[in-house]
């Protein structure tokens, strides 16, 4: 379980990566596009600008799916996975220490820290 818990996490994190390198690329192009034209090779300049667009636009589907899959493993687990290291805490005390990386972890603080992590605005749900 923390395994995949830690293949979903690190899958999501390198899609936001991705997708925080290639979204200026996409603006510089078509900045560059709109602003002269395309010219200086229209043709392959179109053709870099759509492939970068369409690259940007799979990396955000992956992103998705992953952040849909790592949301689906911590409500498996009851919010108890440690947001440090995304170790199994269900086996442990209600409150404590993480055996992973030391991390204090409460009930409250797991369910804050995971409703941050993958519920957007409108999903929170204030008690």
């Amino acid at each position: 379980m923390p395994r995949v818990a830690y293949e979903v996490t690190k899958f999501e994190r390198a899609c936001r990566y991705l997708m925080g390198l290639v979204l200026p690329i996409i603006l510089i192009s078509w900045l560059y596009w709109s602003l002269w034209g395309g010219k200086f090779g229209t043709a392959l300049s179109l053709a870099i600008m759509i492939t970068i667009s369409i690259a940007y636009a799979a990396t955000l589907v992956m992103w998705m799916i992953a952040r849909t899959r790592g949301k689906r493993i911590v409500l498996a687990s009851q919010k108890r996975i440690c947001p440090g290291c995304l170790y199994d805490l269900r086996t442990l005390e209600e409150s404590g220490l993480c055996p992973e990386c030391g991390r204090p972890y409460t009930p409250s603080s797991l369910k804050d820290a995971w409703e941050r992590t993958y519920m957007l605005p409108f999903e929170r749900v204030e008690q």
